[in-house]
């Protein structure tokens, strides 16, 4: 039973990295192409927001380091 498994996840996992679809019908094929763009556009939403943070991020640093030292003067 678990090889059973094991084989089915390699062989979807061949479908999702292009290694294996000869034996997928059209229809499925523009299925996973559909499930792969919104995957991309999801990994760039997730990117976009982390650059996004990071950014606030080193402004609020840089904005108390230029603060710290207009205090120490």
């Amino acid at each position: 039973m678990l090889r059973n498994e094991t084989r089915r996840l390699q062989s979807n996992m061949r479908r999702y990295t292009g290694e294996d679809t000869s034996s997928i019908p059209f229809e499925e094929l523009d299925e996973v192409e559909q499930e792969l763009e919104r995957s991309v556009i999801k990994v760039r939403d997730r990117k976009v927001t982390k650059q996004s943070r990071n950014g606030e991020k080193k402004y609020a640093l840089h904005f108390f380091e230029v603060n710290s030292c207009d205090m120490n003067s």
